[in-house]
């Protein structure tokens, strides 16, 4: 007797299976960059909490927002009241302002895929504290990992607090709404800008692909051998090991092309990285103390 079950032909399954093949090279990059939207949304969220701690830790230290590092770096033998001692730890601008977001996981972005070290349990600082977090001094020009490294995947504008010796407020900024004040960077230590803080957590400028040189007054392209401090890119004074993941997947281009900025009036926004101007002639004289560009973000106050 005849069978009456009928089959799928060779052809037919086939083509079903290009059918789905079509649509899934169609929707993957879909769903891809949803999931890098719904990572921009909550990377949002935490750099407005960032930004929003700098004015909490103010209002409790005289208008004075958190120094890079509560250490100072020894330069010709002269380190101030409290320099910094190799393989000791010292606490970054994170340390000094967690207490007011109770969370080190909102500085750490989703798609920022390098892991934080922790800082070694019991371990004193430079002054002998016992410090449950913070940052161990020492060089890193291998990525060689002391404690508390890449914690952060943001970083806080270098005008505002330099290890103590020059700190300012917001209230010294010209243009609040346009002068960033924390924003995505390379996955950092959040202390300073020094070889022994590991990755560089507090600049002047962001990190760029090298072909995009925003202007920003008569800023020109970084150039390390300038002593005319051209700040309109900060890639190159990234360690080569930070240049390297920098080069795979800028964090001035960590959601689909753009990036989180926190503002010195404590609102947040994203941005593409030519829309970002940098910094040139920074310093601590009136030549190098610029007053921003009005409505385009930078760096500057």
């Amino acid at each position: 007797m005849l069978s009456n079950r009928k089959a799928f032909t060779l052809i037919e399954l086939l083509v079903v299976i290009a059918i789905i093949a079509i649509l899934a090279a169609i929707l993957f990059p879909v769903f891809a960059q949803a999931k890098e939207a719904a990572k921009k949304t909550l990377s949002l969220s935490n750099i407005k909490q960032v930004t929003l701690s700098q004015f909490l830790y103010m209002q409790d230290f005289d208008d004075t927002i958190a120094m890079n590092r509560n250490c100072n770096l020894v330069v010709n033998g002269v380190g101030g009241q409290f320099p910094c001692v190799n393989g000791r730890g010292y606490l970054g601008w994170i340390d000094l302002v967690v207490p007011y977001v109770k969370n080190y996981g909102v500085f750490k972005s989703q798609s920022d895929g390098v892991p934080a070290n922790l800082y070694p349990a019991g371990l004193e600082s430079f002054n002998g504290e016992r410090l449950q977090n913070g940052i161990v001094w020492n060089s890193r020009p291998n990525d060689e990992r002391f404690g508390g490294e890449y914690r952060s995947s943001y970083a806080r504008n270098n005008n505002f607090a330099n290890n103590g010796t020059y700190t300012s407020n917001v209230g010294a900024v010209t243009n609040p709404s346009s002068v960033i004040l924390v924003y995505s960077f390379a996955a950092n230590s959040g202390g300073g800008a020094g070889g022994g803080e590991g990755v560089p957590g507090s600049t002047f400028s962001i990190v760029r692909r090298p072909e995009i040189f925003p202007a920003a007054g008569t800023c020109t392209a970084y150039d390390n051998a300038s002593t005319g401090n051209n700040r309109a890119n900060f890639f190159f004074n990234l360690p080569a090991y930070a240049q390297v993941r920098e080069r795979a997947k800028p964090s001035s281009e960590r959601y689909n092309g753009v990036a989180n900025y926190g503002f010195a009036d404590g609102h947040a926004k994203a941005y593409k990285p030519d829309q970002i101007k940098g910094q040139c002639q920074f310093g601590f004289t009136p030549i190098g103390t610029e007053t921003g560009n009005g409505g385009t973000p930078d760096f500057r106050f």
